[in-house]
């Protein structure tokens, strides 16, 4: 059976929460990388809200698929969540 994680408003399906752009980023990028993504490909993931497109997902699933967690550094990172809005446009994302 696949672990199961709640992630609250940290990691959202197809995005992640809303912070500031300084700590509370920093915070939120190193949370993701280095415990949420190395969990099992097979952890669901249920956010604390339905913002994505569907209710729920896997680590697996995310890892190829959320822009954020395809950005390597903290500065790529930061500057998805400054553009966010213009990104959306972009690439069709409602």
């Amino acid at each position: 059976m696949a672990g199961r994680l709640l992630t609250g408003d940290t990691l959202f399906v197809g995005k992640v929460g809303g912070t500031d752009f300084g700590e509370g980023a920093r915070l939120e990028y190193e949370s993701l990388q280095r415990k949420l993504m190395t969990l099992p490909d097979s952890t669901e993931v249920w956010p604390g809200h339905n913002y994505g497109g569907r209710p729920h997902s896997t680590v697996g699933e995310e890892k190829p698929t959320n822009p954020f967690l395809l950005r390597t550094n903290l500065s790529d990172f930061i500057k998805l969540k400054k553009n966010w809005l213009e990104y959306k446009r972009l690439h069709g994302i409602r």
